[in-house]
């Protein structure tokens, strides 16, 4: 009975040892199991990240080709060629991947709601098969992973402020050394003259504007024009302000947009580049006696009122387009001038009666109330700044003030004398009256007017410019020698358009 017993408890051990081995060996089946789908997950998870982060810049790319106005075809084979950039690994040609690009024209969900504004949307979506290491042992041979992300390009609300004072006729000087009247002798003006016109007939408003032929200013209005070329309407807008001695919109914002008779990028164009043409240098040169505006020159010496540079006022009317800007646009002020600025209005509108000096700001020299100084309407020192009230506000200090309520955020940095618009502002400085004429005054002020719309502070500590050599590019300021420079200009802005990413 005994040895009944001792067999039957060895026979149980041995059964107990089989039956430890059959577990053990299935659970190192079941740890290889989990090793091997960790492997496998692990592969899709760094997979998927390289995916996701090659279709953001993808569709980054794709929405800068959007910007430009590129063909559906061609936003596509930019899309491809930064993912193919970015994961080396996938060929986009054996069918194991695809890539497919989509806008408003082909995705509904990226078109506006009715009554809104049309935004420069683009969907990059991708899938692509990864090889796995272990499922294959179930049939499992690869997995497909998606992404997608849609990428914005700031739609545009962009006005250009342009100076139309006389001087923009300065290229027909008569001590230029060339034959602007071409009759075969330079610089033939005064006792001089041979034939029917001076040398310098063409500096006349009233002479080159009908004949389309005022200089620099012609160079000036096709930079603007082939600026409106790389402009995508209906997605951008464009307003147009002109100054000389006071301020004009030919066209808001709200002009050319995408409403009848406008309904079309076409005819958005058109009504920009129609309000370009028509664009003329002010006629305001002589303008002493009998002129409301103008009363104390030749009696008093007092050029308040008779200055046709009034930069305020063009930064006056280009900030108020803002007020009917999209808060989904980027906002974007292009002014450009040719000189100092030495006209601010104290009073709006002027009285034009007698005695409208004081709506004028204009300074007169500290040491005699009749002995002005140049810049006219300046004091003399564009490095000191003075706040309204102060004897020595000029042309200069207002134009700074302006510069600040358009490109200042409206929860202003410590320097911002004001909350703002929080526009990008570009400037652009033309020829050498800006540079060589009383202290380089005009160019101090465009790098001022560049640095505030550089980051919205106009803190001198963090101005770009600093250190830079006179009539080099710097931040948002740039120089043009001549007004065959213009169009690079106009070109080097329009490619710092930036995009944004959503997913």
């Amino acid at each position: 009975m005994i040895e009944k017993g001792q067999s039957m408890q060895k026979k149980n051990h041995r059964y107990e040892r089989g039956q430890a081995l059959i577990l053990i060996a299935l659970g190192f089946v079941g740890l290889v199991a989990f090793m091997g789908l960790a492997l496998d997950a692990g592969i899709l998870f760094t997979n998927q990240g390289h995916l996701r982060r090659a279709i953001d810049t993808a569709a980054l790319s794709a929405a800068n080709q959007f910007r430009e106005g590129q063909s559906t075809t061609d936003i596509e084979n930019s899309a491809k060629e930064l993912l193919s950039l970015n994961m080396p690994e996938i060929d986009l040609s054996a069918g194991t991947t695809e890539l497919h690009v989509y806008t408003c024209a082909t995705d509904a969900s990226l078109c506006p709601a009715a009554g809104e504004p049309p935004r420069k949307l683009v969907r990059v979506a991708a899938n692509t098969l990864v090889e796995l290491s272990f499922m294959p042992v179930i049939g499992i041979d690869n997995y497909r992973i998606h992404a997608d992300a849609i990428s914005e390009a700031a739609s545009l609300d962009l006005v250009m402020a342009i100076d139309t004072s006389p001087s923009m006729t300065y290229d027909a000087a008569c001590d230029d050394g060339d034959d602007d009247d071409g009759d075969g002798v330079d610089d033939d003006c005064g006792a001089g003259q041979v034939g029917a016109t001076p040398d310098d007939y063409l500096r006349d408003p009233a002479v080159c504007n009908p004949l389309n032929d005022c200089h620099p200013f012609e160079e000036v209005r096709a930079a603007a024009k082939k600026l409106v070329d790389d402009i995508y309407f209906p997605y951008d807008r464009v307003a147009l302000v002109t100054f000389d001695r006071f301020a004009d919109t030919p066209i808001s914002l709200l002009t050319c947009s995408a409403n009848p008779p406008y309904d079309t990028a076409a005819k958005q164009k058109l009504c920009v580049n129609n309000a370009l043409d028509a664009m003329v240098v002010a006629d305001i040169i002589d303008a002493h006696g009998g002129d409301p505006y103008c009363t104390e020159w030749d009696s008093h010496s007092n050029p308040a009122g008779c200055m046709p540079t009034n930069t305020t006022e063009g930064l006056r009317a280009a900030g108020n387009e803002f007020g009917n800007g999209r808060q989904e646009a980027v906002w974007i002020t292009i002014l450009l001038s040719d000189g100092v600025a030495n006209a601010a209005l104290a009073n709006r509108p002027p009285s034009m009666g007698p005695g409208n000096t004081s709506d004028w700001f204009c300074p007169p020299d500290s040491t005699s109330p009749d002995a002005w100084v140049k810049p006219f309407c300046q004091d003399g020192d564009p490095g000191t700044r003075h706040a309204v009230g102060d004897t020595d506000y000029d042309a200069d200090d207002a134009a700074r003030d302006w510069a600040e309520w358009v490109g200042c955020y409206n929860d202003p940095a410590p320097a911002c004398t004001v909350a703002g618009q929080g526009a990008v502002i570009f400037s652009i400085g033309l020829g050498n009256q800006m540079t060589d004429e009383y202290a380089a005054s005009g160019e101090k002020l465009l790098r001022f007017i560049a640095n505030v719309g550089w980051d919205g502070d106009p803190a001198a500590a963090n101005d770009p410019c600093n250190g830079v050599a006179s009539k080099l590019q710097c931040g948002n300021y740039y120089f043009a020698e001549t007004g065959s420079e213009l169009e690079g200009i106009f070109a080097a802005i329009a490619s710092r358009i930036f995009t944004r990413l959503t997913h």
